[in-house]
């Protein structure tokens, strides 16, 4: 919900945070390997990444009018306006610099916030990105077209095209039952980094390089990262894609609508806003991306077993991790809604 709209958030304290907890932070368990976002997004997603003047930040003209700009919001143990929280931060930051996601830079272009929501399992937190800042300082991100229910219930199974191929006194009377199945990206947002754009994402407390541990930092200038001496004086900047960036949610989407059209073949179709619903046939199947979600459904045992395997295999090839696999089954959940493709009903989940 957070990411639904142009402001982000309705309000300057947001509803359902949660205190830090070091351990139950998911993006620092140890296995995150961010890819530049450029490595593995679609050609025109890396073409305005690689060129934010031209495509994302908003030009003086653009900026004339615009309202202060808006204090970001901190969880209160590590607010950098706190000077007992310096240390609790510093030792938060290098976490962040040891799972990729947090470098420095020489000038900052906007400030961000840091805070936590809960996940749905128990004691586990998600790291929230209060961008807002730099979401007043960049134009809106293209239209994002994804999967919806609207669109999921004009899917169609015609036993007429199903069962073309059999004798009409042999064609059953009702059509082949409807299997699906899901896959996720793991830590979705996280996975990326935008080291191009992390001057926009910077932390409000100036340290020393040697502070964070890092021997290197983001130089725009050069459009690389660059070694620098244990006493440079640096921001900290977040360089992993923000959960809260208002461009994110595009970013992400395309990333794995991308995946699914590269891993499609004949018998596969993507289930959009904006595109004709398919007619299933026997092998058939239809994805719904949904951010970072790649639903499934098909027609005849092992349609969707062999699209997740696609996916999933190209995503391995990306470096990409996945979670949360399920399997193709009769009775599924897909975009917020149950599946019973025994008798093709759909229920609230």
């Amino acid at each position: 919900e957070l990411l639904k709209t142009g402001d982000v958030y309705s309000s300057d304290i947001p509803n359902s945070t949660a205190p830090l907890v070091a351990d139950g932070v998911r993006v620092l368990k140890g296995d995150l390997q961010p890819k530049e976002i450029e490595e593995v997004a679609p050609p025109h997603i890396a073409e305005m990444l690689a060129s934010p003047g031209e495509f994302i930040e908003r030009s003086e003209q653009e900026l004339s009018s615009e309202e202060p700009l808006i204090e970001p919001y901190w969880d209160p143990l590590l607010d950098p306006n706190v000077p007992a929280n310096r240390s609790r931060l510093l030792v938060f930051l290098r976490q962040l610099v040891a799972a990729g996601l947090v470098t420095g830079v020489r000038r900052k272009k906007a400030r961000i916030g840091l805070f936590f929501v809960p996940k749905k399992t128990p004691g586990s937190l998600r790291l929230i990105v209060d961008a807002r800042q730099p979401n007043q300082l960049h134009r809106l991100p293209p239209s994002t077209t994804l999967a919806s229910v609207e669109k999921l219930l004009g899917v169609s199974v015609d036993p007429s095209v199903v069962f073309a191929e059999l004798d009409s006194d042999e064609r059953p009377a009702e059509p082949e039952t409807v299997l699906g199945g899901s896959v996720d990206l793991q830590d979705g947002f996280y996975q990326f980094r935008n080291s191009r754009m992390c001057g926009w994402f910077t932390i409000d407390l100036k340290v020393q390089a040697s502070e964070l541990g890092l021997t290197q930092i983001w130089c725009d200038e050069a459009q690389q990262y660059l070694p620098v001496s244990p006493d440079t004086w640096v921001w900290p900047a977040f360089s992993g894609m923000a959960m809260g960036w208002s461009w994110g949610m595009h970013v992400c989407h395309e990333i794995l609508t991308s995946v699914l059209e590269r891993t499609a073949t004949s018998q596969d179709s993507l289930l959009l806003d904006k595109v004709a619903a398919p007619i299933l046939r026997t092998g058939d199947t239809a994805s719904g991306p949904y951010v970072d979600n790649a639903n499934v459904m098909g027609i005849g045992a092992g349609s969707v077993s062999r699209r997740l395997k696609a996916v999933t295999d190209e995503l391995d090839r990306l470096g990409l991790k996945w979670h949360e696999f399920t399997d193709e089954a009769v009775v599924f959940e897909m975009l917020g809604v149950i599946i019973d493709g025994r008798s093709h009903r759909v229920y609230h989940k």
